[in-house]
């Protein structure tokens, strides 16, 4: 039933440009009809350099491309079934004529296959396609998608494959290395019961300015469950990002280690709360710390003081070999400074449940009380009991 829709789907999505070719010269207009709701990319192309405006009833002129006698028009856009007026302006003495195109874009992954909570995807997103994936609900509960792609500028999440879903989404830079940049889309929020189909579009590619630029798309439902110890190294990919659910609901305090520092940029860790009744949604950053290229030691350390759900999120070079591992801290941290660093002296006495130690090989030459714990590289801390 899924798979017959979407492959029906985009058989229908046509567009029609009447008429599809005018004159290279002065403002010229045209008619786009459009038969199915989708991604489409408008293009008008002259020898001299023609710009293009989009035009509907409603909203006027929405959309632009182009610089007349400079560059031609070249637009992707989210259109909805309906007519649509293109605007055309070219050099009043220019010859020849204007070419005008309206194509949707090209399904990868036809037809579109499930993708199941605490699983991810990859594929191979050029610009003018799309790739899909369903995501079924049983029950009415939270989730978190991700998508990463250097060409993956457009992401929406249609309910039963037909009207998009309105879902807290958010998209940031994710430059796994200096001008690599990479588009970064979080959807987070609650879904009533039912199937949704997600979708990123090949539109506004970043520009790389170093390295040769990459195609490749990672898509994830929800997080994957953490190994069990709570100890795991991992080999950060192509696109310098993960996510690992830690097992336990617990107050706790993670390291991340590596056994050389990075190369080329830094490695950051980030602890993130998680609602996961019912489902999994990401809430705000709890605590987070980095490890420089330079570093000597190539350690750092997050401390959460509630006792909830967290996500370990990883960034850095591709590559990069870095290990975490999470303690739960038995004691409350009495201290009117909420966030005391975990290797810093704290105003108070503090009490965090690690094992008492000395360290014979002290990196700093300031006192340090045992009550504080050893500082990391010192000693290993005693993993909880579940």
């Amino acid at each position: 039933m899924i798979a017959s829709f979407s492959l029906c789907a985009l058989i229908l999505s046509a567009a029609v440009v009447q008429p599809a070719t005018l004159p290279a010269s002065g403002k010229q207009e045209t008619i786009i009809r459009i038969d199915a709701p989708g991604m489409y990319r408008i293009t008008a192309r002259s020898d001299f350099g023609t710009a293009c405006a989009v035009v509907d009833h409603f909203r006027g002129p929405f959309a632009h491309s182009g610089v007349v006698g400079k560059t031609n028009c070249e637009l992707d856009l989210l259109l909805d079934q309906g007519s649509y007026k293109l605007r055309l302006e070219s050099p009043k003495k220019a010859k020849g004529q204007v070419r005008v195109e309206a194509r949707p874009f090209r399904e990868i992954a036809s037809p579109a296959k499930r993708l199941d909570s605490g699983r991810s995807a990859e594929a191979l997103l050029r610009p003018a396609e799309q790739a899909s994936w369903w995501i079924h609900q049983s029950k009415r509960q939270q989730v978190t998608l991700t998508v990463i792609g250097r060409t993956a500028g457009v992401v929406r999440l249609w309910k039963d494959g037909k009207w998009v879903e309105d879902i807290q989404t958010s998209r940031r830079d994710l430059s796994p290395k200096p001008g690599q940049p990479m588009h970064h889309w979080t959807l987070s929020g609650m879904l009533e019961a039912g199937d949704y189909l997600l979708t990123a579009y090949g539109a506004e590619a970043r520009r790389w300015t170093k390295g040769k630029p990459t195609d490749q798309l990672y898509v994830a439902h929800g997080f994957a469950e953490g190994h069990p110890d709570r100890v795991q190294g991992f080999v950060l990919p192509a696109w310098g990002w993960m996510a690992i659910r830690v097992p336990a609901r617990q107050k706790m305090a993670a390291f991340l280690s590596a056994d050389r520092a990075p190369v080329g940029g830094d490695l950051v860790v980030d602890l993130m709360t998680l609602f996961d009744h019912p489902g999994a949604r990401l809430g705000s950053r709890s605590a987070s710390c980095r490890i420089k290229p330079k570093a000597l030691i190539p350690e750092c350390s997050v401390l959460s003081y509630k006792k909830e759900r967290h996500v370990i999120m990883l960034s850095g070079p591709p590559g990069s070999t870095p290990r975490w591992s999470a303690v739960r801290r038995w004691w409350t941290v009495f201290t009117p400074a909420r966030a005391v660093p975990l290797l810093s002296p704290p105003r108070r006495r503090v009490a965090t449940g690690f094992q008492p130690t000395t360290c014979p090989s002290m990196r700093t030459s300031r006192p340090w009380p045992a009550c504080w714990g050893p500082p990391i590289g010192c000693a290993t801390p005693r993993p909880w009991k579940m």
